[in-house]
């Protein structure tokens, strides 16, 4: 498992915190446009946990937000070299949904 520390993990955490921002929404809306507590963005945005996929999801609807976008903002500023291109995720999802 990656470090909390590394990287990518910092770099979705400033991309959603700037996003959030950008948008002109404090924690505690942005928290209740999750469905969530002020505490759960609080600890994601500081590091203290991770982002889990489902909630990333839920972070990017809450922002107006596409998730494949946030996701190659966060992996361009962690400069990892790997981006998601909207064309290939769908001829994933065409694949993997495909009868044999």
């Amino acid at each position: 498992m990656s470090s909390i520390r590394s990287p990518i993990n910092r770099a979705i955490r400033e991309v959603l915190f700037a996003e959030r921002d950008r948008k002109g929404l404090n924690q505690a809306q942005f928290a209740k446009a999750m469905g969530r507590a002020q505490s759960t963005v609080s600890k994601l945005e500081t590091g203290t946990r991770f982002v889990r996929i489902e909630e990333f999801a839920l972070l990017a609807r809450a922002l107006g937000a596409n998730p494949g976008d946030l996701l190659n903002k966060a992996l361009a500023l962690a400069d990892v070299g790997v981006s998601v291109h909207k064309r290939q995720a769908r001829k994933v999802t065409r694949k993997a949904t495909k009868p044999e």
